[in-house]
């Protein structure tokens, strides 16, 4: 729906508050290891990686601190009115998780450098191409939709032992017997999603 729509753009918005940093240290990361290496100072290489992968974290953290430490009040300025409820805590939610992997997403960018930078560039194609396709994967099972008999159509918000709950619109949930779901999906599709 559009509240779900909203929020995927704000937090996308948000994500490249930490993309700007992370570009900037690993052109530097990649610059500072060519050069090192170059000049036959690989004993400086780990002291000026600790430096840059520092400067990495601050950099991210002063612009996406807010997500963890003040997210309702980051949504209120995106989500007023008596209907807002569902897109504030979807959104306070949201800031949690994208502040998590902004930080992973700090490390990363380092690590993807210091290989570019060190002439490995093959290596680190294949390692972006890994995490590329790892998050495809993940986006992917995170939001399986399903087609129930009566025609209904919605992502796949939890599952247990006797129910699937099915995410149908702005926060509306509805909850099915799982028999019913496994009647009509192929065969296998939960036990992919690791629930059987």
């Amino acid at each position: 729906g559009m509240m779900e729509l909203k929020v995927s753009h704000l937090t996308r918005n948000a994500f490249m508050l930490a993309f700007v940093v992370c570009t900037g240290v690993g052109q530097t990361v990649r610059t500072v290891v060519s050069n090192l290496i170059g000049e036959g100072r690989q004993q400086d290489l780990q002291p000026a990686l600790r430096r840059l992968l520092i400067l990495s974290y601050l950099g991210v953290g002063f612009l996406t601190h807010g997500y963890l430490l003040y997210p309702d009040w980051i949504a209120s300025h995106f989500f007023s009115g008596p209907s807002s409820e569902a897109g504030l805590n979807a959104m306070s939610d949201t800031l949690g998780t994208a502040f998590v992997a902004v930080q992973l997403y700090a490390a990363s960018a380092v690590a993807i450098a210091v290989l570019q930078g060190a002439g490995f560039t093959k290596h680190a194609f294949w390692v972006e191409l890994t995490s590329v396709t790892a998050y495809i994967l993940v986006a992917y099972v995170m939001t399986l939709v399903v087609a129930m008999s009566s025609g209904m159509l919605g992502k796949v918000t939890a599952l247990d032992e006797n129910y699937l709950t099915l995410g149908v619109s702005g926060g509306l949930e509805l909850k099915f017997q799982r028999i019913h779901v496994n009647a009509i999906l192929p065969k296998g599709t939960l036990k992919s999603v690791g629930t059987e």
